[in-house]
């Protein structure tokens, strides 16, 4: 099992870059623009958000063997409501989620939506996409060093990518590993593939040579995120949702 760095691992605090606004009372989407919030799930009460969510939604949290796991995604679904509500003007519980046989979400219901959304959490911090007409995918992980053991490269990594894993010191292989992985899952569920390719069959070079783009997303201490959009150049704009908003 490799050792890693103090430095990463006694970050118990989440430093978020002030790239990270405040949201405005009224949102709008532009043509390509891709909106990202970002939130504390410990931060909020889930007893604020279990009425909201869906019959399956609360039979899935009770599935949940610990309190903790069962908090987080109680709060992690009803943010993705909260926020959702934002762009659609309704109630969250009038939401309603289909899903593909990957079990990624979308918008259901009586009035299909042109809002597509993607969402991924890691640790006590969750983050979420909005966007219009375009797949999206995102992903967010904790710098965690003990979670990479040798028997994971052959199963994450492509063979180029393993041999430079091999090349880099302690620090470096941490953050080479949660990037290649961060890009291929924010890919995977981008293009809706996600139980079908390995991820040791993507290489990260080639990412771009796809129809997709990837890129990382500002600054998160302790974390590494990326966002999987199909247009080129998305604009970009950075929310954050905190219990007073």
């Amino acid at each position: 099992m490799m050792n890693g760095s103090a430095t990463v691992q006694n970050q118990h605090l989440t430093e978020i870059s002030e790239s990270w606004l405040m949201p405005p009372i009224n949102l709008s989407l532009g043509a390509d623009e891709v909106h990202l919030w970002i939130a504390r799930l410990d931060h909020h009460n889930p007893k604020e958000f279990e009425q909201i969510l869906a019959d399956d939604e609360q039979a899935r949290a009770h599935r949940f063997r610990f309190e903790t796991d069962r908090n987080k995604f109680v709060v992690g679904r009803g943010l993705l409501r909260t926020i959702l509500a934002k762009y659609l003007s309704t109630d969250p519980a009038r939401i309603r989620f289909e899903y593909s046989l990957q079990g990624k979400p979308w918008l259901g219901g009586e009035q299909p939506s042109k809002l597509k959304f993607n969402l991924t959490h890691s640790a006590n911090l969750a983050l979420y996409a909005v966007t219009l007409n375009q797949e999206i995918g995102i992903d967010l992980e904790y710098l965690k060093p003990s979670l990479i053991e040798p028997g994971m490269l052959p199963l994450c990594l492509t063979p180029r990518e393993t041999a430079q894993f091999q090349t880099l010191s302690e620090n470096e292989q941490t953050l080479f590993f949660f990037d290649c992985w961060t890009r291929k899952e924010a890919y995977l569920k981008a293009n809706g593939n996600g139980l079908l390719i390995s991820p040791a069959e993507i290489e990260t070079s080639e990412l771009d040579l796809t129809n997709f783009k990837i890129q990382s997303l500002p600054k998160i201490t302790g974390y590494l995120s990326a966002l999987a959009t199909q247009a080129i150049h998305p604009p970009l704009k950075f929310w954050r949702i905190t219990p007073n908003c």
